[in-house]
C-alpha cells in the first residue's frame, strides 16, 4: 500500500512541475506590460508667474479715480493627477499598450467685490500639451456648467510675446503680456513679477491698475 501511495504522489507532483513548466514556457505579451510614461510637472521657471500671490491674502488695485479696490487670492490648488494613455504597441501595431505617469495643473483664484465672477489663473503641463507649460487666465468658474466663463489670456511660458514695458497710472511695469482674447467683458494684463497688473470692465469703462499685495 505505501509503495502505491508513493507512486501515485510521485506522479501527481510530475504532472504538475509539468504543467508549471509548460506554462513558465509561454512567452509573456511584451504589448501587455506597462510603460513607465513621462512626468508633466510644472517647472520651477514657471511658477513664478505666480509667485507674487504665494503666502499672500489680498491683492490691492487703484481705478482711474484714485480709489483702492481688492480681491482675495484663495489657496493656490495643486491637481497633480495620475494619468494612462494607449499607444499602437511598438512590437505588434495592431495591439495597444499603455503608459502612466503624472501630470499637474496649479490654479490660483481672485475674487472682487467689483467683479460678479471670479478670476482664475490657471498653470499647466499636462498630457494635452506635452512639453509645453501654460498659462490661461478666465474669467468666472470653468468647471461649473452653469457658468458662464470666458477665457481671457493664454500663453506657453517660454513663447510669450511679452511687450518690453508699459506704463499705468504713472507706473513702470515690465514684461507685460495683453489679452489675446476678443469680444471678452474684461481686459486684462499681466507680467511674471505681479501678475494680474491690469483689469478694465469693458462695457463699463472702469479701469484698475495693481499696487500690492498683502
Amino acid at each position: 500500500m505505501f509503495y502505491f501511495g508513493s507512486t501515485s504522489i510521485l506522479l501527481r507532483l510530475v504532472f504538475i512541475c509539468t504543467v508549471l513548466f509548460i506554462c513558465s514556457c509561454e512567452k509573456e505579451d511584451p504589448c501587455d506590460r506597462i510603460l513607465k510614461g513621462q512626468n508633466y510637472l510644472v517647472s520651477d521657471t514657471s511658477m513664478q508667474y505666480i509667485s507674487n500671490y504665494v503666502g499672500a491674502t489680498k491683492i490691492f488695485f487703484i481705478d482711474q479715480n484714485g480709489m483702492e479696490q481688492f480681491f482675495t487670492i484663495a489657496d493656490s490648488v495643486d491637481n497633480t493627477h495620475n494619468y494612462s494613455i494607449g499607444a499602437p504597441c511598438e512590437s505588434n501595431p495592431s495591439s495597444f499598450q499603455f503608459s502612466e505617469g503624472k501630470a499637474q495643473y496649479i490654479e490660483v483664484q481672485l475674487r472682487g467685490e467689483e467683479f460678479e465672477k471670479p478670476i482664475f489663473i490657471v498653470l499647466s503641463r499636462t498630457i494635452e500639451t506635452a512639453s509645453k507649460e501654460e498659462l490661461t487666465i478666465f474669467y468666472g468658474d470653468r468647471t461649473q456648467s452653469n457658468d458662464k466663463w470666458e477665457a481671457l489670456l493664454g500663453f506657453e511660458i517660454l513663447e510669450n510675446s511679452a511687450i518690453d514695458s508699459i506704463i499705468l497710472n504713472g507706473r513702470v511695469f515690465y514684461n507685460v503680456i495683453e489679452a489675446n482674447v476678443a469680444n471678452s467683458s474684461i481686459d486684462i494684463k499681466f507680467n511674471k513679477d505681479q501678475g494680474v497688473i491690469y483689469i478694465k470692465k469693458i462695457n463699463e469703462g472702469i479701469e484698475y491698475v495693481y499696487d500690492r499685495v498683502e
